[in-house]
């Protein structure tokens, strides 16, 4: 069976849409012989701050073109398991005090 080139990855990845009102986006860039699957949301509110908006990115690595669509589709949606796991870290509080802050600050 023939894997899906990058470039049909790519493509397809060009044309999904997700939370669009959100503005986020996705794209694959090549790197060397493997790939990665961005996940790009811009102009995101702050959960630090009521006044700021902040772009949030997070990625996945792609180690091989995908077999197939479905494959694709099962980085994607792994992707953007990660990205929204990471952003309730960020969001979910108990009296403003993020239950697990992805970014802790260290002493």
């Amino acid at each position: 069976m023939e894997t899906m080139s990058w470039d049909v990855a790519r493509s397809l990845v060009s044309r999904l849409t997700y939370k669009p009102k959100h503005s986020i986006e996705l794209c694959i860039a090549l790197d060397g012989s493997h790939a990665v699957l961005w996940v790009i949301a811009k102009d995101q509110p702050d959960a630090n701050s009521s006044d700021r908006r902040v772009p949030v990115q997070s990625c996945q690595l792609i180690a091989r073109p995908p077999r197939d669509p479905d494959e694709l589709m099962m980085f994607v949606r792994h992707a953007l398991d990660m990205h929204e796991l990471h952003e309730r870290a960020e969001w979910l509080r108990i009296g403003g005090v993020p239950v697990d802050d992805p970014h802790p600050v260290s002493a």
